[in-house]
């Protein structure tokens, strides 16, 4: 096929699934601005109609349903039902099905999950317009526009296996008036030739994994170069440390964004120019605050993030532990829009450390103290490591010097001191950290499970 028909098919198969999405963003443009209460009543309304859905199509849930007591749809709620872990979206993988998927135009995807073990879902056409007009007006809470310019830090297996994107890629993203640079290859010479890129045309929004975007600031200034400031710097996939945020502020010369989804459930929530925590998606999200118990957090105390998706009904994910943590935030945002907010986002639950008396360490801590009050010179990134109850390695990519005794016993003490004197240190020196299959990195990782026994 030469280019000029791939072009033409490529135009012709996106118009009616971008006026779709044109039609769906001018109405979550006006439903982000209702007060708590219209929302609130707007979500529980997309709410009640998933759950009669799941009643009617969806063989998992209609059995839970059942085991409730419940004879219709309406006498459950949403607290009566399990959370769903990756586990049983592999295990009841059929069962999660709508049984009328040959009505739908659906698809199958996938996400590295926390073990780098793939999770598929089937999402549906709608779930598809749905959350990219959600994702439409969450870069437009950093001043884009359809239409404007965006540059992609992005990254995916085909990049590497396969040496690009392809030319429907390509054409896609011309269309899109977006250009791509591929976070799964980040040599120095690349990185440069991005930096010049940005330079030469810096677009309305950088939009890109976290972890690339803030290496590229780094690199950016230890070499000594410049960037014309984009209008905005959009992060996701990675939790947004506030040092993190501040060296691609200071470097990109913007306001940094911070937006959080997933593969499985879209775009959850977004930060506004306000800065006061996340707004979560209410029109297409349930997102709740479960303690150890499953019972809901109070505003301002961390706990498990649980998503329901209201948009997918190929295959709900209801009560689904994305498998994050989580901090509510109470009242509103002084922005004025009546949506819930997460004050904050901390991380994968696995990559809390435990210890054998059922202490919770929040990754934060090593993030501090490694990355902010001990970090020397010679550290260029490191990964923290917990292989058993009481054992944790440290893993870190050096610039050619070797850490000195003294620094060691200090870099074992840091971990000691949480960790209890009885936990065994490895320090690993090493060239490379690699990222996970999604592209995410993870300072700390646990190789013990989810904080949550999966059902």
């Amino acid at each position: 096929m030469d280019l000029r028909t791939m072009l033409s098919k490529t135009v012709r198969r996106a118009r009616p699934q971008l006026a779709a999405i044109d039609r769906q963003a001018a109405e979550f443009r006006e439903t982000s601005w209702y007060s708590p209460s219209e929302l609130a009543a707007y979500q529980d309304g997309a709410l009640r109609e998933l759950l009669a859905h799941c009643w009617r199509f969806v063989p998992y849930y209609r059995r839970l349903m059942e085991e409730t007591g419940a004879t219709r749809p309406d006498d459950v709620s949403l607290a009566q039902l399990p959370t769903l872990g990756k586990e049983q979206v592999r295990a009841h993988f059929d069962g999660l099905q709508s049984d009328d998927l040959e009505s739908r135009r659906w698809y199958v995807n996938s996400s590295g999950g926390s073990t780098g073990e793939p999770v598929q879902v089937i999402q549906d056409w709608d779930y598809a317009v749905r959350s990219e007009a959600r994702k439409v007006v969450c870069f437009e809470m950093a001043g884009f526009q359809p239409g404007d310019h965006m540059a992609l830090l992005w990254g995916s297996q085909r990049d590497i296996l396969a040496g690009g994107a392809g030319p429907r890629a390509a054409i896609r993203s011309f269309l899109r008036n977006m250009h791509t640079m591929s976070a799964f290859r980040m040599t120095p010479e690349l990185m440069r030739s991005y930096l010049a890129s940005l330079d030469r045309r810096p677009p309305v929004v950088l939009y890109g994994y976290m972890q690339p975007l803030y290496e590229l600031a780094r690199y950016g200034q230890a070499e000594g170069l410049r960037v014309r400031p984009p209008g905005a710097v959009v992060s996701t996939s990675g939790t947004l440390y506030p040092h993190l945020e501040e060296t691609m502020r200071k470097f990109y010369g913007c306001d940094v964004y911070d937006q959080y989804g997933s593969r499985e459930v879209a775009a959850i929530a977004q930060s506004c120019d306000r800065h006061e925590g996340l707004h979560i998606n209410m029109e297409t999200h349930v997102v709740e605050i479960l303690d150890p118990d499953g019972a809901p957090c109070p505003p301002g105390v961390e706990g498990d993030i649980a998503v329901t998706s209201l948009a997918n009904y190929a295959m709900p994910l209801v009560r689904y532990r994305i498998g994050d943590r989580g901090v509510a935030a109470d009242g509103v945002c002084s922005c004025g829009r009546g949506l819930a907010r997460l004050a904050s986002v901390s991380g994968r639950g696995v990559d809390c450390l435990r210890r054998s008396d059922g202490t919770v360490i929040p990754g934060e801590y090593f993030i501090h103290f490694v990355g902010v009050v001990f970090i020397r010179p010679w550290i260029a990134k490191f990964q923290v490591v917990q292989t058993d109850l009481d054992r944790v390695v440290l893993k870190v990519v050096t610039n050619g010097a070797e850490p000195t005794a003294e620094e060691r016993g200090e870099l074992e003490h840091i971990v000691r001191m949480v960790m209890g004197e009885e936990c065994r240190v490895a320090i690993e020196l090493g060239d490379e950290i690699p990222n996970s299959d999604s592209g995410k990195y993870r300072y700390v990782l646990s190789m013990l499970g989810p904080m949550l026994e999966e059902a």
